[in-house]
């Protein structure tokens, strides 16, 4: 079922913690789709940023999904704070995603705890709709969304 919550205002830079308790608030919803306030884009491909390798099926299913209405490729953004978590999770990825010439896989990022890491490839890779999750780098929960909000020119949908 796709019980996805979207918000009419784009978010602020203080708005992690609000994101956050929003999808606690409605337990049956799949996701959230929420834009920054520079929201131009929407057409580009479809970016998935990973930070954990057990949230990278669900995550795939809803990227292939709107893929398969939009037609844009799927881009996988690997996302690990250290070079030994990004290995792990590249490694991971790689075996999952193995047999899938239909997925491009991005350079695996090393943020080092630097949200603006994730912020400054999302903008380069310039996804007309972006899939994460709350709680890790990209969206963190509670946290500063100011990287994000500068260079987010499409859709986010955050997953459970």
């Amino acid at each position: 079922p796709w019980n996805v919550i979207a918000l009419a205002d784009p978010f602020a830079a203080g708005d992690g913690a609000m994101l956050a308790q929003l999808l606690a608030d409605v337990p049956g919803a799949t996701g959230l789709v929420i834009v920054g306030p520079h929201a131009t884009r929407t057409s580009g491909p479809i970016v998935v940023a990973v930070e954990d390798v057990e949230r990278l099926p669900h995550m795939l299913r809803a990227a292939e999904r709107l893929a398969s209405d939009t037609g844009e490729r799927l881009i996988v953004l690997l996302v690990g704070e250290s070079p030994f978590e990004a290995g792990e999770l590249e490694a991971v990825a790689r075996l999952a995603l193995s047999e899938r010439n239909d997925i491009e896989l991005a350079q695996t990022l090393v943020t080092y705890g630097n949200a603006g890491v994730v912020a400054e490839a999302l903008r380069r890779m310039r996804g007309g709709f972006v899939i994460s999750h709350v709680g890790g780098l990209v969206v963190p929960e509670g946290g500063d969304l100011r990287a994000l909000a500068a260079v987010l020119e499409g859709p986010l949908f955050l997953v459970r």
